[in-house]
């Protein structure tokens, strides 16, 4: 498993990136979509690996080390 250093401002976010969500120990989810909605900063659709459920949040929010850590790409 490829392991990311997503925490650099220049490393690009990419469908495929795993994260595991802080505090919810086993939430992991993958990157399916990334987007840039009008005059806001690029999102990214996740799906819960486990359950399927489905978020969007801020690029910001994927780099933040309180809300969730790079697990690695899918192979």
């Amino acid at each position: 498993m490829t392991m990311l250093g997503l925490r650099k401002p220049n490393t690009a976010l990419e469908p495929g990136n795993r994260f595991e969500k802080v505090g919810l120990w086993g939430s992991v989810w993958t990157v399916e979509e990334i987007f840039q909605p009008p005059g806001l900063p690029h999102h990214a659709r996740l799906v819960d690996i486990n359950t399927g459920r489905r978020m969007t949040v801020a690029e910001s929010v994927l780099r933040d080390p309180d809300c969730f850590a790079a697990l690695g790409i899918l192979p």
